[in-house]
């Protein structure tokens, strides 16, 4: 993935951004059978897919209060062209197909709050719809959205005092649901 990105702040309070991402890749699955019995042939079977997309996503990030961010992203669907080859150790049954895949646009909320000014609590939720079964059969109708929910604290580091002091202490918790 490429990401082509702008950001920019027009006002002390206010952190906007947008992004372009340009998306190639490829996954290859490798099987191999072994068989004990020598009136069958070891097997291989290699699976490719290649694919390409392109998508875009913007966010915000607001300081409501000297103690209070507030931010906001959204990332638009991908639509995806997939390449599928499929190769046997038996050649006649090698396969190749294409298809397009749309994984759907995502959304996220989040806050962080000033307890005090080097003790943070923060919190934020993301979603996605559930995907379609293009190319994975097997998943169809089984799909849901999936949701992140996380929060945390977090001790800022000081630019005063010993080592310790200076540096930021993270503790979080997140759920991934589908």
């Amino acid at each position: 993935s490429v990401p082509v990105t702008v950001a920019v702040a027009p006002r002390d309070w206010l952190s906007v951004s947008a992004s372009v991402q340009l998306e190639k890749g490829s996954i290859k699955d490798e099987i191999y059978s072994d068989f004990d019995d020598t009136a069958y042939r070891d097997t291989q079977s290699i699976r490719t897919r290649g694919f390409s997309g392109t998508s875009w996503s913007a966010s915000a990030l607001v300081r409501a209060h000297p103690r209070l961010w507030l931010g906001a992203s959204f990332d638009d669907e991908v639509d995806y062209s997939v390449e599928e080859t499929i190769k046997y150790t038996l050649e006649r049954l090698n396969t190749r197909t294409t298809y397009d895949f749309t994984l759907p646009a995502a959304w996220s909320l989040g806050a962080a709050f000033g307890i005090t000014e080097r003790w943070w609590a923060t919190s934020s939720f993301w979603m996605r719809g559930a995907p379609g079964a293009e190319g994975f059969s097997q998943f169809e109708g089984a799909l849901g959205d999936e949701t992140v929910v996380s929060f945390g604290v977090e001790r800022r580091g000081s630019a005063e005092g010993q080592r310790w002091a200076r540096m930021p202490l993270r503790l979080g918790y997140y759920e991934d649901r589908w």
